[in-house]
This record gives structure tokens, sequence and C-alpha cells, in this order.
């Protein structure tokens, strides 16, 4: 009786697929998973970044514990301003290796900028909030090597894997910057290799005609320092603090964690 049933549902349910020009197949896989819903596949969601930003947050005193500066960051995973964190896996994918290094090399702090408008054709002043200031931190990844046969080409670490930590607290970058604005005061600075103008980390801006300037997001990140993803991340802080006491902060997921002091290390 229960096989009749589904012979006649799925008959009825093909006729009106049929007549409404739909698709019959479709209409009897439907069908049966309706009268048999255990049957039916699942989908796989979406790839998504689960790291907890609570996680990377860095370990601020080591004073209970009588602990120099220099061991507690080695210890702990931290680096100084322009030193290198670098994770390599082999066989990454049809045994191609990944050797994937990021820095952050250098800051500026803004109590305002001011961005270019191409519809307006002028510069607009940018405040932050009420007792804040900006901070622009500019950020270098490269994936090491040079044999395009070899390349892993791994996704590249974007902006929003970034904080910066003030005392036990994390700030994600600054919704208000878009990555395609033009800020006045950073057109002048250098990317870390000297090469060309700096730009918001892992953008790339062109002129689109009668779109004007449009910026795209990066994806893969390939092999060799030319390809290297080279840009700034604004930031909101609190007005008062200063940068001796600030971390940036990189969650990389699977491929771990870092955190940068703005200071150079002392010789």
């Amino acid at each position: 009786m229960k096989a009749l049933a589904i012979f006649a549902l799925l008959v009825v349910l093909m006729v009106a697929a049929v007549g409404s020009s739909g698709c019959v197949r479709s209409a009897a896989v439907n069908a049966y998973y309706a009268i048999n819903p255990d049957a039916a596949p699942t989908t796989a969601p979406l790839p998504t970044d689960v790291q907890d930003p609570t996680s990377v947050k860095v370990p601020i005193s080591s004073a209970a514990y009588n602990e120099p500066e220099d061991l507690r960051m080695y210890r702990t995973g931290g680096r100084y301003l322009g030193e290198y964190f670098e994770v390599k896996r082999d066989n990454v994918t049809m045994q191609k290796d990944m050797d994937l290094r990021i820095k952050v090399y250098a800051y500026k702090v803004l109590y305002r900028y001011t961005w270019w408008s191409d519809s307006w054709g002028r510069y607009f002043a940018q405040v932050p909030e009420t007792g804040k200031k900006f901070l622009v931190v500019q950020v270098y990844e490269e994936a090491v090597g040079i044999d395009s046969e070899a390349d892993g080409r791994p996704w590249g670490i974007d902006a929003t894997n970034f904080y910066v930590q003030v005392d036990g607290d994390l700030i994600s970058p600054d919704t208000e910057t878009l990555p395609c604005t033009r800020i006045r005061e950073l057109e002048n600075t250098w990317d870390s290799q000297h090469i060309t103008g700096i730009g918001y980390f892992g953008y790339d801006r062109r002129y689109a005609g009668t779109q004007g300037y449009v910026c795209d997001q990066r994806g893969y990140l390939h092999l060799g320092a030319s390809n290297a993803w080279d840009g700034y991340i604004v930031y909101q802080i609190p007005a008062d603090e200063e940068i001796e006491d600030l971390y940036v902060v990189g969650g990389f997921s699977g491929l771990g964690r870092a955190y940068w002091k703005l200071t150079e290390r002392s010789a």
C-alpha cells in the first residue's frame, strides 16, 4: 500500500511539473524526499573562519614571574616591528609546499585624515569618534618561492584577521574607512619594498571608466615578492593610548597566531 501511495504521488507531481513547464526529474526526486526525509542528502556549509578572536589575545604581563619581556614574547609568539611570522606546510596541494611569511613593519598615528571624493572632485575631512584617534598599521604578506609549478596558492590572510589589542580588548579594523578610500596623508607612503605607493591591505585599486575607481579584493596569494600583499589597515583606538602599550594581533585560524609590538627590537 505504501508503494502504491508513493507511486501515485509521484505521478501527480510529475504531471503538475509538466503542466507548469517544470522539471519532471526534479519533481519526482523532491516527492521521494518528502516521503523519505531521512534519505535526503545533506548540504555541506560554506567554509567560514571560526577563529574566536578572544583566543588570540596577548598575555599582557609577566610581572608575577619576573620574566624579561623578550623572553615572554619569544615564549608567546611575539615579534617586534618588521620581524616575520613564518608558516611552512609540506604537500598542501598535490605535493606543492607552502611557505608563508607575514610582518607588521610600520605604523602612523592620525588624529584626522582627509579623503578624496571622485564624485565631488575634492578632499573631505574624516575625524574619529570622540576620545579616539586613528592608528594605521602597514602589513606585508608573501608566499615565498619562485617555481610556479610548486605554487601551493594559499588563500591570503586579509585585514579581518588582524586586531589591535588595547589592554585586554581587541579592536577590529575601522569600518568607516573603505578599501577604495584615497587618503591624502598616506599618498606619499611607500610600500615595504619602496617600489610603489601603499593601498588598503588585500585590495587592488583600478580605474573602471565611467565607474571611476573601484577596488577588487584579492583571493589567492601567489608566489614571490612581486605578488606580495602589502598595504595598510586603519583602526580607531583610545586617544590616550601610547604606542608602546599596543599590540597588533594576527589570528590565522589553523595556521596559528602571532602578535607584534609597534617598537623595534633593542640592540
